[in-house]
């Protein structure tokens, strides 16, 4: 016994698509997060406080439960599940829409992180050919704290850094030379300090908790002056990002500024 509850549904076909719903729900919810993500970055306001309080909603038995946004989802089962529904589906005649409109949205979220970062560091750096900027991507891994990389989407955003022209330095402790093939042609940086010395911008595509216990003087201490923080999973709260101001960083966050 795995000392969990059991529930029984009728047969394996009902389990097989009782999975499905629930990595369906995940992708929609977290699909919905980026897309109010979308608008508080039109209205610099802090998208983190707008879902806090949305899900403070009861509805029925529970409560309103938008996911955060970030830069993307990967995965085997997110990125998969809601097209094996999709196509499952199609097979019975019947057309869903929301495995399209989840998967879509999700999918566009490493393009729309970089080029707002792109723009930010245009803005900030007028004088510095966009070929110059230095910047590092602080994790790869699709999940926290892992050193997975099935089909993470800071792939598909080193991807459009190079699209522009731009190569990027990449950092992650916990992930290994060979599973970082798995999404990059990139070669891993071994030495932090040296990688982010004079760096224009430090993304932070996952949330290692490694990466969490980085200070703002060490920060300060190694990077360009200036240089812009980009937040995509970590979720710094707002003294952080206060303190990141006060030293003249500029913070981007994926529906956060």
């Amino acid at each position: 016994s795995l000392g969990v509850e059991t529930i029984t549904v009728e047969n394996s076909v009902a389990a097989e698509l009782t999975k499905l719903a629930n990595n369906l729900w995940i992708d929609v919810n977290i699909a919905i997060g980026n897309e109010i993500a979308k608008v508080a970055d039109t209205l610099s306001i802090d998208v983190l406080e707008v879902i806090a309080a949305a899900n403070s909603l009861k509805k029925g038995e529970n409560y309103v439960n938008i996911l955060l946004p970030s830069i993307g989802v990967g995965g085997s089962c997110l990125t998969k599940d809601p097209w094996f529904l999709y196509h499952f589906a199609k097979s019975q005649d019947v057309m869903l829409e929301t495995p399209c409109v989840s998967r879509r949205i999700n999918d566009s979220m490493p393009s729309y992180s970089v080029r707002r970062i792109f723009n930010l560091l245009k803005k900030t750096n007028p004088e510095l050919p966009e070929k110059n900027y230095k910047i590092v991507i602080m994790g790869i891994a699709f999940k926290n704290n892992t050193s997975d990389c099935r089909n993470s989407p800071v792939g598909p955003a080193i991807d459009e850094f190079q699209s522009l022209g731009i190569t990027p330095f990449v950092y992650d402790p916990l992930v290994s030379d060979q599973e970082a093939k798995k999404i990059t042609s990139l070669k891993l940086e071994k030495d932090l300090d040296s990688v982010l010395k004079d760096a224009n911008c430090v993304a932070f595509m996952a949330g290692h908790q490694e990466f969490k216990k980085l200070s703002v003087e060490y920060l300060n201490s190694k990077l360009s002056k200036g240089a812009t923080i980009f937040d995509g999973r970590v979720y710094f709260d707002r003294p952080f990002i206060k303190k990141l101001k006060s030293y003249g960083f500029h913070y981007l966050g994926v529906g956060r500024n």
